[in-house]
């Protein structure tokens, strides 16, 4: 076949140059890539990819348990129809499911539920499961894998107790999961993620002559549209947005991902895509490890040392971007990470916080105040960064000062079996130095009502852009310093004034150290 390749170069409306690429090739031209995910070719590469990586990588399989999720999904072959089996402690070999599940009504029918568990260990059709389900199914037994973990399936939806127990040990169902299938290419239960959209893309081979001999040679790749590269098509999907992915992502050992456009394969050790056009994208390495190198031998076991602590602020920042249809879940779905930590450094797990760095988490801050929420049941204390909806950080320099306050007690209340998930309450009893936060500010003015407010002395800030808070030197709002010259506003949990109940976070302030010179400390709770 002979060909041509035009290439024009504008400067506005002006033509500067122009190039015609002439080519000739034998070879037959190829769709680039293959439409279907599951071809042949793309089947056995993912075997390839499963095999070497079980075979050569120490580090993939270092630390393997035995666990297994309670319930997992016998899928059998073609046509047969699905089972839920009891694993009961035997290391059964299974596929994990990270997905979004879009509208809740589409998921519904298809869920686990106590009236359908019975049947379901007999048997059940997969034709009623939503699409992406289905598809999931479709991959495993390609691959001649027997066992699925899909949550709503396996997870019995209309009991709590259960849920709970479930939700405790979600991280071991993705770290301990031959590999985990991540559904990019849809943003919801009902799509599916093994139809790619109809585009053109091909490969020509050709080579370069010069007095009839062949001087250079390469492979134009044509496509239209143009594809993205690998790592816009996963940062970009609904599914990475999407909260309880978090974990499931840096937990997971092996992760095969179904983009729009390809597949692409990452394992602790190295990164596989199904066709090298698209490029790969930064090796995943969680904030808890700075070298990819030392995460990947690392991240099994967690950080360790002083440095652990800042390693997670960086952890939940990045966590506090993620979406959730259910602002209660915001513990739950990193308990998995909670979990790992507190293995590695030996500390106290309190509601998002370590208890060894209280005076340094207390310290969060919005990042976006005007885009921060408060949801109408915060599964969280009020001094928590997992009370409010909304990105938030630290502020670095925090770190470097001294703390200011004496833990005195430090209580959560969980809602079901998992410290680190759910919490119906929790208080901190704490000695520190506090006064109103018109006497810290001394002479304050008022910028913006309800949210920001300083003077020459220091600046104090609402959490939420719309509370209003009284300045004056008589004020129930209380400046509580926690490291020197920063800490909590705080006001009366019963808004009456009293502080006989304890008193909840509404923002912070920053101020001169000499401020509090002459206070003396005194105990406050915090709710």
């Amino acid at each position: 076949m002979k060909g041509y390749l035009d290439i024009s170069v504008h400067r506005g409306s002006i033509l500067e140059e122009f190039f015609r690429i002439e080519f000739q090739t034998q070879q037959p031209l190829r769709e680039h890539p293959s439409r279907n995910p599951l071809s042949y070719q793309n089947v056995k590469k993912i075997k390839l990819w499963l095999k070497e990586c079980g075979k050569k990588h120490k580090i993939c399989n270092s630390n393997k348990t035995s666990f297994s999720p309670t319930r997992l999904i016998a899928v059998g072959s073609s046509g047969d129809p699905l089972r839920i089996v009891l694993s009961e402690g035997r290391p059964l070999k299974y596929v994990a499911l990270s997905y979004c599940w879009g509208k809740p009504e589409i998921v519904a029918p298809s869920m686990t539920k106590s009236t359908n568990l019975t049947d379901r260990l007999a048997g059940f059709p997969e034709a009623g499961l939503p699409r992406t389900l289905q598809d999931a199914i479709h991959v495993i037994r390609r691959l001649d894998i027997r066992y699925i973990w899909i949550d709503a399936l396996c997870i019995i939806q209309d009991n709590i107790n259960d849920w709970e127990k479930e939700a405790k040990t979600m991280g071991s169902i993705y770290e301990n999961a031959y590999f985990t299938i991540a559904a990019t290419a849809a943003k919801g239960s009902s799509e599916g993620f093994l139809t790619r959209p109809s585009c053109c893309k091909l490969e020509i081979p050709f080579t370069v002559t010069e007095q009839d001999k062949v001087v250079q040679g390469g492979t134009f790749y044509l496509g239209y549209p143009w594809h993205s590269p690998t790592d816009t098509l996963i940062s970009t999907s609904k599914w990475r947005r999407r909260g309880w992915v978090f974990q499931e992502q840096i937990l997971s050992t092996r992760i095969l991902y179904f983009t729009n456009d390809i597949l692409y394969f990452e394992c602790l050790s190295t990164q596989k895509v199904e066709d090298d056009v698209y490029g790969l994208p930064p090796a995943l390495v969680t904030p808890w490890f700075r070298d990819a190198k030392i995460q990947k031998r690392r991240l099994r076991s967690g950080p360790t040392g002083v440095d652990a602590y800042p390693y997670w602020y960086s952890v939940v920042e990045e966590y506090a971007e993620r979406e959730f249809s259910f602002p209660e879940d915001k513990l739950p779905a990193i308990s998995g990470l909670a979990q790992k930590m507190a293995r590695t450094i030996d500390d106290r797990y309190l509601a998002g916080l370590w208890k060894g760095d209280l005076h340094r988490g207390l310290l969060w801050r919005p990042r976006i105040k005007m885009h921060m929420t408060r949801p109408p049941q915060p599964g969280a204390p009020s001094w928590s960064w997992a009370a409010l909806d909304g990105e938030i950080e630290w502020d670095r320099v925090s770190f470097l000062r001294a703390c200011s306050i004496e833990i005195l007690n430090a209580e959560i209340t969980p809602f079901g079996p998992d410290p680190m998930g759910r919490v119906t309450g929790g208080q901190l009893v704490l000695s520190g130095k506090f006064l109103p936060v018109g006497k810290v500010l001394r002479h304050p003015r008022r910028v913006r009502a309800g949210d920001y407010t300083d003077s020459d002395h220091g600046e104090a800030h609402c959490d939420l852009y719309d509370l209003d808070f009284d300045i004056s030197s008589e004020g129930s709002i209380q400046a509580l310093m926690v490291v020197d010259g920063e800490g909590l506003l705080l006001e009366p949990a019963d808004h009456s004034g009293e502080q006989n109940e304890g008193h909840r976070r509404i923002g912070y302030f920053e101020c001169d150290l000499s401020v509090f010179d002459q206070v003396e400390p005194r105990v406050i709770t915090i709710i």
